[in-house]
């Protein structure tokens, strides 16, 4: 067989796994989750449903789903993800409670688990019981672990009155509600409990970024079954996880799905490789000319540069002969569909400039603004993989 694209889930990861043999991909998703190939079990995903199936029957762009022997699919739960403990999510006992003085903690491949936690990997059952181990020893440092747990009904923040307070020797006066004023309110845990947050918070004027990345951050795992699962329509991700919808967090699932500095990473390829692609262009070609003349029209090193990054975007579809237009100006209009595309206010040869707010359009709806074009590009191809768009 060819080479091959698969996407796989496991757990709260998703990957896609390029290879091309099917003996291949076997090695390669054992080896990267971890696991031996004797105990994985394939789910083909399509249009909700799962099926087993066997390398034999792997083929290119297919949707899997990946579980250990003994593990429910979704489909056995009525399509429902029970609520499940990190532990039981990939079926290893918990470590804490089986360890004992007869079984020693065994210190794992320090530069390996480090990687591992760093790509968002799946750990084997030693490396978790080496992390448990760590937080207990944390734990213990720091004094009896009765002091760590959440307060309890008894010890609740006593309710009073609003009223004003004078005391009979003293002039100034409080507020008995100072009593709790450096109490801050409980985080929501359920899932139900995220997505009411979520929904406060984005109709709020000023949003916290570091509470909009938290949020995004626990409901990753639920919101990437929801869409590669159930396929939902555009207007039904926006209503459930509204925060998605803005440049930062467009860029910040792209680096979920894939790798932190994921993003960077393509921003800094453009950056080295503008001047390849655009030689790969035909002299005359109208983009040549286009390219060449907005070029000279820069005056300093960044705006030449900025100006090789956009001419490179621009010839990267011409090169590979991409028939699907995805950039729509007001001198060449693109067909208005379903397929994500860019809206710039300007004509062609403006976009060179670094001036123009683009908005990024999928399905009708804006999905968010970019503050220049290379930015434009990642968010537009995030769209792809975000929403599973083919």
């Amino acid at each position: 067989m060819s080479n091959f694209n698969i996407f796989v889930t496991y757990g709260d990861h998703t990957k896609l796994f390029s290879c091309s043999s099917r003996r291949e991909f076997g090695s390669i998703v054992a080896r990267f989750f971890g696991l031996d190939r004797s105990e994985m079990q394939l789910l083909e995903v399509s249009r909700g449903s799962r099926n087993p199936i066997t390398i034999n029957d792997l083929k290119d762009k297919m949707k899997l789903e990946l579980r250990k022997n003994g593990i429910k699919s979704t489909s056995e739960t009525n399509g429902e993800r029970p609520e499940r403990t990190r532990f039981e999510s990939v079926n290893i006992p918990d470590v804490a409670e089986q360890s004992t003085d007869q079984d020693p903690v065994k210190v794992p491949d320090i530069v390996e688990l480090k990687r591992k936690l760093t790509e968002n990997r799946v750990l084997s059952g030693p490396e978790r019981k080496f992390l448990l181990h760590v937080v207990d020893e944390f734990s213990d440092s720091r004094g009896s672990t009765s002091r760590m747990r959440k307060r309890g009904p008894e010890e609740a923040v006593e309710k009073v009155n609003k009223k004003l307070q004078a005391t009979p020797q003293i002039t100034s006066t409080y507020t008995q509600t100072d009593q709790g004023i450096f109490n801050n309110p409980p985080e929501p845990s359920t899932s139900k409990d995220l997505i009411t947050e979520s929904k406060r918070l984005a109709r709020s004027e000023k949003k916290d970024a570091v509470k909009v990345r938290s949020l995004m951050d626990k409901t990753f795992e639920e919101r990437r079954h929801f869409i590669l699962l159930k396929n939902p329509i555009l207007h039904l991700v926006k209503e459930k996880y509204p925060l998605l919808f803005s440049t930062d967090e467009v860029i910040n699932e792209l680096n979920r799905i894939f790798y932190d500095k994921k993003a960077e990473e393509f921003l800094s390829n453009i950056k080295k490789y503008s001047s390849t692609i655009i030689n790969l262009v035909e002299e005359n070609h109208p983009l040549a000319k286009t390219i060449k003349e907005a070029n000279d029209k820069a005056s300093t090193v960044s705006q030449k540069s900025y100006a090789r990054q956009v001419g490179s975007l621009l010839a990267i579809s011409n090169v590979v002969r991409e028939r699907r237009t995805f950039l729509h100006t007001e001198d060449e209009p693109c067909e208005k569909n379903n397929y994500p595309r860019i809206e710039a206010p300007c004509e062609v040869s403006e976009i060179f400039e670094d001036v123009i707010t683009y908005k990024i359009i999928v399905e009708g709806l804006i999905l968010c603004e970019a503050s220049n074009f290379p930015e434009a590009i990642l968010c537009l191809l995030s769209s792809y993989f975000i929403f599973n768009i083919s």
